[in-house]
């Protein structure tokens, strides 16, 4: 990666392992697990990261709100997270919307 505004540029060069060369205003980095390491190799930046693992449950919405017309696609159905007194102990819950299975709502822990 080279340029950037903070590097007195006003564009970043993104390189990939084939040769192809990507310019954009800015880069967003989604490295996951891996965000400790890569920060450290690529910025000098100490960022702690606790890896875990998901439960995550995959609902039909009924019959009864697909007849009434509820959409629960991304176009209708937010986001959420609750992470405040609910029963799970030290655990959340999250909801997303019908994404990457058709007809499914997921909903999973958040630890």
């Amino acid at each position: 990666m080279e340029g950037g505004a903070g590097a007195g540029g006003g564009a970043l060069r993104v390189t990939s392992e084939g040769g192809e060369a990507i310019e954009a205003k800015a880069v967003v980095l989604a490295p996951g697990a891996w965000l400790t390491p890569l920060a450290a190799s690529l910025f000098g930046l100490a960022i702690p990261t606790k890896v875990t693992a998901e439960t995550v449950s995959y609902f039909a919405p009924t019959r009864g709100g697909a007849a009434a017309g509820v959409d629960h696609s991304h176009r209708a159905m937010p986001v959420f997270i609750h992470d405040g007194p609910n029963g799970l102990g030290e655990y959340g819950y999250y909801g997303l919307p019908m994404i990457d299975v058709p007809g499914m709502a997921s909903v999973g822990g958040v630890n």
